[in-house]
């Protein structure tokens, strides 16, 4: 019995060490020095850029310095080489 309280006692003050030492966790408000700062934002109907003023205006907010869209085209399986576009495609006007 003293010895399993002994150990017990030997294995607590270890952990507490190896805690006492860790080192601080990053701040998620941290300023991060990127050169590039994106948002990407998918387009999954044809008429979703026509309406991405009011996000791009937030995204521009956070000190972001560029935009990725993503058009959706779509194929008929994974193995298909046949990729085209449908009415939900969003159209090549609404990127301008």
């Amino acid at each position: 019995m003293a010895l399993s309280l002994a150990l017990v006692v030997l294995l607590l003050a270890s952990a507490l060490a190896v805690v006492g030492n860790a080192p601080a966790p990053a701040s998620a408000a941290s300023a991060l020095n990127w050169r590039y700062k994106n948002f990407t934002m998918a387009s999954y109907w044809d008429n979703d850029l026509y309406n991405s003023q009011p996000a791009l205006q937030q995204m521009a907010h956070t000190g972001a310095t560029s935009v990725t869209f993503t058009v959706t085209w779509y194929t008929d399986s994974i193995s298909s080489t046949n990729i085209y576009r449908t009415q939900a495609t969003s159209s090549d006007d609404s990127l301008i």
